[in-house]
């Protein structure tokens, strides 16, 4: 998100535009869908704008406009593997041990 855009506090008095509130719901779902699968980096971003369903200002709306813009900024970036070895192999660690159990 931009550095200046400031998110106000939730407001429990809301006055609900649906079709505005349909409309933002669509864009956080396609972003959360986008954050799951290859855009990890707008994830925290969408996170919290998805916290503002029913209360969604224009400074939300200007908020997701803004991730979209730069997710279309970046359609051509990709992460790419080099080097002057013609196999490649990709090692994983992780910190997972699934409770201990020996089976799996």
């Amino acid at each position: 998100m931009e550095e200046k855009l400031v998110l106000p506090a939730l407001n429990k008095e809301i006055s609900v535009d649906l079709h505005l509130v349909q409309q933002y719901s669509l864009a956080i779902e396609s972003l959360m869908y986008a954050t799951v699968y290859s855009c990890l980096d707008v994830a925290y971003a969408v996170f919290k704008l998805s916290q503002y369903g029913l209360n969604s200002k224009k400074v939300y709306q200007k908020a997701v406009k803004r991730i979209l813009q730069y997710l279309k900024g970046t359609l051509n970036y990709s992460l790419t593997f080099g080097g002057t070895s013609s196999i490649m192999s990709l090692m994983s660690y992780t910190n997972l041990n699934w409770a201990g159990n020996k089976e799996s």
